[in-house]
């Protein structure tokens, strides 16, 4: 079934032409990610998502298209109500060119019996990495189910060379000191995801996320909706989980307007109720080429664990 997307068109295909509709090969990208200040991470809409609201068990596997910081942006907003950040509005984010894509394989049955039952986030999962002109992806991030670190099964993924798979590194949610961590999670609404590069056991980087909480390093209450259009989560350095420690680099996820009045437009609203995710991230200076790739993954990773679709409602 394909969905309109601007000028893209979104189907469920098979993995070796998940990306083709959405990348072309005219448009290669032109700088590698280590020369990037950062980039933009829209999910794809997938209209179809909206027969959930008539009862129906439908959930598309999801597609976020990947695109470059444009060059008059500085980077991430470093807290919601920042004057100087880039408020982007629907239209802008629609029309920035894809450099890659990230696209979900899971299975469709699975999806529909979890709408129903709950646990749509948690599903067992892959994403296929392309950049643009190249029909086969180039990585793979494979998501297993895991319930989270409050039932002692922390969210990870790992992320692989499509060629050789050879793993690139892996994400794991941080539950070391489990009080002290589900203190965090459940009462302040905070979050920890560490990057580890490669077979690494000491993280690289460590992203730490406000669940819309004002009890953060800033406040996030009702962030990322048509009440207040963003909100900001930190990369910090591998390994710290402090609480008020000023990060190297931020995580911006906005709301993106489509028009005026209250709600925000109505082709905004209707993504904000489907969860259809919005993010600005900003690359730490030292970040290397492979890093940068993971923090994207990690991104990705907390949107499925803190911003998706749980399921179990119809």
């Amino acid at each position: 079934m394909d969905q309109p997307y601007g000028s893209l068109q979104v189907s469920e295909v098979s993995s070796a032409q998940l990306v083709e509709p959405i990348l072309s090969s005219s448009d290669k990208p032109r700088k590698s990610l280590s020369d990037l200040k950062g980039v933009v991470i829209r999910q794809v809409s997938q209209w179809a998502d909206l027969a959930q609201f008539a009862g129906l068990p439908i959930e598309l596997a999801n597609k976020y298209k990947i695109s470059e910081l444009p060059l008059h942006v500085d980077g991430a907003a470093k807290h919601p109500l920042d004057p100087d950040r880039w408020q982007p509005n629907d239209g802008d984010l629609d029309s920035l060119p894809p450099r890659a894509i990230f696209a979900e394989e899971s299975n469709p049955f699975l999806r529909g019996l979890l709408v129903c039952c709950g646990g749509l986030n948690a599903r067992p999962l892959k994403m296929h990495y392309s950049t643009n002109g190249d029909r086969e992806p180039s990585h793979t991030l494979h998501k297993p189910c895991r319930l989270g670190g409050l039932c002692c099964c922390p969210w990870e993924t790992t992320l692989r060379r499509t060629s050789d798979g050879k793993v690139v590194g892996r994400t794991k949610e941080n539950f070391t000191g489990y009080p002290k961590r589900c203190f965090q999670l459940c009462c302040l609404g905070t979050s920890y995801t560490d990057v580890f590069l490669g077979e690494s056991n000491d993280p690289s980087w460590t992203l730490r996320s406000s669940v819309g909480l004002c009890c953060g390093r800033v406040n996030n209450c009702c962030g990322s909706t048509c009440f207040r259009d963003d909100l900001v989560n930190d990369i910090m350095i591998g390994g710290d989980t402090s609480y008020g420690t000023d990060p190297e680099a931020t995580i911006q996820k906005t709301f993106a307007r489509s028009g005026s009045g209250c709600c925000g437009g109505r082709v905004a609203c209707c993504r904000a109720m489907q969860k259809f995710s919005n993010y600005i991230v900003e690359f730490p200076k030292d970040a290397t080429e492979e890093e940068r790739l993971l923090l994207i993954s990690a991104v990705l990773a907390q949107d499925y664990q803190l911003y998706e679709k749980q399921g179990g409602d119809k």
